[in-house]
């Protein structure tokens, strides 16, 4: 298997550690930040020297060769990301990301989401955006629990997660230790974004389940607060049918929460599961897109979500 990284941050880093695990074989990476070009991979992340190392651009990095897929890993917006996977399209290579508005585009970006369809198609490669949340916890695990309900009314999961154990990166984007007047200038630059993720997941289920909506709502971070500083973040999303709700997706984020995840369906039977210390983040997205690569690469062309990899559901 031939891997380029598209974005050598964090999570890609992770990714090529368990890769080389897996003996596959890295040709390089792109990212712009001057003080990773030309370095070595495996310096970056830590053991001998791979012999592949960081371009600035994917035209410079392809001259190594032509990789099976592209792991990209650079924005949770597709607005940004847009112009970087359409570029690995057009040459011709197949990409699997971790943009969380890309594992379900089509309510957020019904245009982007046709011409990246459309493009796909045209130069005979897949695309496909996946991670633990959205991509498994709040979409791809509810969608195949419901497998064994005959009738389903109505779904409620919860993500806990205790923001102490989590990077820097995921810390700051919550708007950890600000200022309520620190935390609302950070909304409005968009400095904190909280969690992204809940419409896409929404969506997900409702297609998987043929679930007619009327509305999706989605809150912004509301911040939780101790001794006068940001120690967390709550966020909702809903999926309506007229008045009635009919999905309720809760995320919360604290220092002071506990992890864990609870999905509940109700229906016919109803069906509560509890997942104690909850399912880890940054490691349960290395290994959910090192274990899609393979049935991935076995989909048709095109634009394509999680949706494609689950067979069995409610129906």
């Amino acid at each position: 298997m031939k891997i380029i990284f598209y974005g050598f941050g964090e999570i890609n880093r992770l990714i090529a550690k368990k890769a080389l695990q897996r003996n596959y074989n890295i040709i390089g990476a792109v990212d712009i930040k001057p003080d990773l070009i030309n370095k070595d991979l495996g310096e970056i992340i830590g053991i001998e020297k791979l012999g592949a190392k960081v371009y600035k651009n994917l035209e410079d990095v392809l001259k190594e060769g032509k990789p099976d897929l592209i792991i990209h890993a650079t924005s949770s917006f597709l607005n940004l990301t847009f112009p970087q996977i359409l570029e690995c399209i057009r040459n011709k290579l197949n990409v699997i990301s971790t943009c969380e508005e890309l594992t379900y585009p089509y309510i957020k970006y019904p245009s982007l989401s046709k011409t990246l369809e459309e493009e796909a198609r045209n130069n005979k490669v897949k695309v496909l955006a996946i991670g633990v949340n959205p991509g498994f916890v709040m979409d791809s695990l509810p969608i195949f629990l419901s497998s064994v309900l005959n009738k389903v009314e109505h779904i409620y999961i919860k993500r806990s997660i205790n923001s102490r154990k989590r990077r820097a990166s995921f810390r700051n984007k919550i708007g950890i230790n600000l200022t309520k007047e620190e935390f609302e200038e950070g909304i409005k630059t968009k400095r904190i974004t909280g969690h992204v993720g809940l419409t896409e997941s929404i969506g997900l289920i409702s297609k998987a389940l043929s679930m007619v909506y009327d509305k999706i709502l989605e809150t912004p971070p509301f911040p939780i607060f101790k001794d006068k500083r940001v120690i967390g973040i709550e966020m909702y999303g809903k999926m309506l049918q007229g008045s009635k709700e009919v999905i309720l997706l809760e995320f919360i984020a604290s220092e002071e929460s506990k992890d864990s995840d609870t999905i509940r369906i109700f229906g016919e039977p109803n069906l509560t599961v509890d997942i104690n210390d909850g399912i880890p983040g940054d490691e349960a997205t290395v290994n959910i897109i090192l274990n899609s690569i393979k049935p991935f690469l076995n989909l048709q062309e095109g634009l394509k979500t999680v949706l494609d990899l689950i067979f069995l559901h409610f129906n």
